[in-house]
């Protein structure tokens, strides 16, 4: 059963409401502050906090890397393997149902683009041009028909590395995608292109970034096919061997304020993602960087409790 989020008085997420199937227990919790550290930001639509989908327009916020015009598109899902050196020959046998690579072509970036083979591609990615919540088990079911497919091109057809791949053999396959993108909460200040360039530099600062603009192509995968120029290098020095992403790299870390952390138009309901834009997405989504985010979000909350401060007393006063 989905969660649900219940409201109490105008304005304010009261309980939420969900299924834990391991137990086959209903639980329903009710606070004065809910986070939502789900990467979906789940609660957005169950409680009627603001949030985007898709990619904004250049015009609505001066970037200049957004689409002209605004869109559904998003950054896809990855499924990731591990292989391992077992010291002899290991041969392999695609399963029926996997995909057929047998040019170093067919795959994105050629040969160039899978020299590296034991731990993954990060492009064997899709979801950007559908519903990557909805469509999830789908999207998996094709991730793993790509991902066979290519270990099967790695192991018996690519003339540059079946050599030394050879004594190696799949050790783990990722059976949950990883979404780069999803819902975004919109809250008091959202993080931007221009913040990103600029280096972020806000008064009440929380956290720092230090990761390029990393936006990858909505078709993912599939950019191989359509041999379509899907790479921005600027200013990055960064040699990359698959045309499936664009980078832009700021003028020095990315500060980051705590006010991105709390949900527009809906007291009680914050967050442990940044409120971003498309474009910035997976500038922000590192580990290190939201361990820093939850960590405030956790220091906020305990002010709020032991001094009974609002939300915007916490951000403007406390945390100074």
């Amino acid at each position: 059963m989905a969660p649900a989020a219940s409201a109490g008085q105008a304005g304010r997420i009261a309980s939420v409401a969900g299924w834990q199937l391991s137990t086959q227990t209903r639980h329903t919790v009710a606070a004065k502050i809910f986070a939502d550290c789900s990467g979906d930001a789940v609660l957005a639509p169950l409680s009627g906090a603001e949030f985007r989908l898709g990619r904004e327009a250049q015009s609505e916020f001066g970037e200049s890397l957004g689409p002209r015009q605004a869109d559904a598109f998003s950054m896809g899902m990855t499924l990731m393997y591990e292989a391992r050196d077992l010291g002899r020959p290991q041969p392999f046998t695609p399963p029926a149902w996997a995909h057929t690579f047998e040019s170093c072509e067919d795959l994105p970036g050629g040969a160039a683009g899978h020299r590296r083979f034991q731990a993954g591609y990060w492009w064997i990615e899709l979801g950007g041009e559908e519903d990557s919540i909805h469509d999830s088990e789908v999207l998996r079911d094709e991730l793993l028909r790509i991902v066979y497919g290519a270990w099967d091109h790695k192991k018996n057809h690519c003339p540059h590395g079946k050599r030394a791949a050879a004594n190696y053999a799949l050790d783990w396959v990722e059976m949950v995608p990883g979404r780069r993108e999803s819902r975004r909460y919109i809250g008091d200040h959202v993080l931007n292109q221009n913040d990103v360039q600029s280096g972020g530099t806000f008064d009440d600062l929380v956290a720092y970034g230090g990761w390029e603009m990393d936006e990858h192509h909505p078709k993912g995968f599939h950019t191989g096919r359509i041999k379509e120029q899907a790479t921005l290098l600027l200013d990055t020095g960064l040699d990359h061997d698959v045309t499936m992403s664009r980078y832009y790299k700021g003028d020095g870390p990315l500060t980051m304020p705590p006010m991105v952390l709390k949900a527009f138009r809906l007291e009680g309901l914050s967050g442990g993602e940044w409120r971003t834009l498309h474009t910035v997405t997976d500038n922000h989504h590192r580990l290190v960087r939201l361990d820093v985010e939850q960590q405030v979000e956790g220091v906020r909350l305990r002010i709020d409790e032991t001094f009974g401060a609002e939300e915007t007393r916490v951000y403007g006063f406390y945390l100074d």
